[in-house]
């Protein structure tokens, strides 16, 4: 059996107005016990900004989305 884990990291817990920061994914195979594939990808936005208690949760900084 497949198994998708999604996780999705975000500015704070408020969905009036805090964002998502950063989307993943991964596929895992029960049959094999292992990852067959993963993704990642974070959500550039010069406008985001990240609170430093934020970064600490998740390693996410305001500077790691500015749209390069």
């Amino acid at each position: 059996m497949k198994i998708l884990f999604i996780d999705c990291e975000t500015t704070g817990l408020d969905p009036k107005k805090d964002r998502v920061v950063e989307l993943a994914g991964s596929l895992y195979c029960t049959d094999s016990r292992r990852s067959i594939r993963a993704v990642c990808m974070l959500i550039t936005d010069d406008t985001i900004i990240v609170p430093a208690e934020i970064t600490k949760i998740n390693g996410i900084t305001t500077e790691l989305l500015k749209d390069r």
